[in-house]
């Protein structure tokens, strides 16, 4: 009789466990459904993201218009990954020259605890004569755990808990950190960088 008690809790455990993961597969954690708005309260000051309702262009590719603070920022989402919009200008003798403008790799998807993805971009700019700039930038995101998050937005449970990272390197080195929580059917609810957390305070989706 204990035997069949167990066999059932763990069948009822694992059925649980599968229906957990099947919801999970269906959300999306990284919504762009034109005319959303996510306001973050980060220490006294406001972020508000926005999704335009217009189409747009950019790098020679469709993509949506995702404004931050009123700044556009350019990204394309499909089913297996989510990419920006980098760019980055120099100021080299011969005069400004941009040396990256590309679709980077940000989000790998689905989100599977325990992933990890990684993109490096290179190339080699040419100064007045021989000289040379080696630059490369690269980015690494890692799921690292699926938490509960409570933020004055209110509680979100099944937020998958994402450690990226970024390297830039021209001349000198730049590196950054940082940790972003997302929740199913509204993006990230909370980001922080090193002491500095944004945290969602309201959400509205597009009509």
């Amino acid at each position: 009789m204990r035997s069949n008690r167990l066999f059932v809790v763990a069948a009822a455990l694992l059925l649980l466990s599968c229906d957990t993961l099947l919801f999970r597969a269906g959300q999306d954690y990284f919504p762009l459904v034109p005319g959303s708005e996510w306001r973050y309260a980060a220490g006294t000051d406001t972020v508000i993201l926005s999704v335009d309702t217009e189409p747009a262009v950019a790098a020679g590719r469709s993509c949506t218009r995702l404004l931050r603070d009123f700044a556009p920022e350019y990204w394309v989402k499909g089913s297996s990954e989510v990419l920006r919009l980098f760019t980055r200008t120099e100021v080299l003798p011969q005069g400004e020259d941009t040396i990256e403008h590309r679709f980077g790799l940000v989000y790998q998807l689905p989100f599977v605890e325990g992933t990890v993805w990684q993109e490096t971009f290179r190339d080699t700019v040419v100064l007045l004569g021989t000289d040379t700039i080696f630059f490369s930038h690269s980015f690494s995101g890692r799921v690292a755990a699926i938490e509960d998050v409570a933020v004055p937005a209110g509680n979100y449970s099944d937020c998958y808990r994402l450690e990226l990272s970024e390297e830039v390197v021209c001349r000198d080195t730049s590196r950054r950190q940082w940790t972003e929580w997302l929740a199913p059917g509204i993006g990230v609810v909370k980001r922080r960088v090193g002491a500095t957390e944004e945290l969602l305070a309201s959400y509205r989706r597009g009509p």
